[in-house]
């Protein structure tokens, strides 16, 4: 069973490379991956002097789970949830998805701020606490920012 599934699995994505038109996201690192490398350490402006606490380091490992097991994830949610194939290949890829580790699903990961860690008040375009965006939009510090006056 498991070498039809494999089989079905390696079909599909050779299909996908025959039609690289259809599915560019799926065939080259999708955007889901692309997005995902937004933690204080995998970035060029590490301001940080010291290491992250807990929760990012948690975070982190999430992160580099879900990019390790992303591809796999994805075809085995696209085989369970094909009407066309039989109920036994269907329930097999049901059975692999819940094997893979859970913290490998995108859901896991939550984004944190690069200088505290801090998992709420995140304002996004920036990627920092709203607390840490006021000290240095008070001082000047961040670009095209300044305090409204009417």
């Amino acid at each position: 069973m498991a070498a039809l599934l494999r089989q079905i699995s390696h079909r599909f994505v050779d299909s996908l490379y025959s039609f690289p038109g259809l599915f560019p996201s799926v065939l080259l690192k999708s955007p889901c991956t692309r997005s995902l490398k937004t933690s204080a350490p995998l970035e060029k402006f590490y301001l940080k002097p010291h290491y992250l606490k807990k929760w990012g380091r948690r975070d982190m490992k999430r992160r580099a789970l879900y990019e390790q097991h992303e591809m796999e994830r994805i075809n085995l949610r696209f085989l369970k949830k094909n009407d066309i194939l039989p109920s036994a290949v269907r329930k097999k890829a049901g059975e692999d998805l819940e094997k893979l580790p859970r913290d490998s699903s995108i859901t896991r990961v939550r984004n944190r701020c690069v200088l505290t860690d801090r998992g709420r008040g995140l304002v996004g375009r920036y990627r920092v606490s709203r607390m840490m965006l006021r000290y240095y939009a008070d001082k000047g510090l961040i670009a095209g920012m300044q305090k409204s006056t009417w």
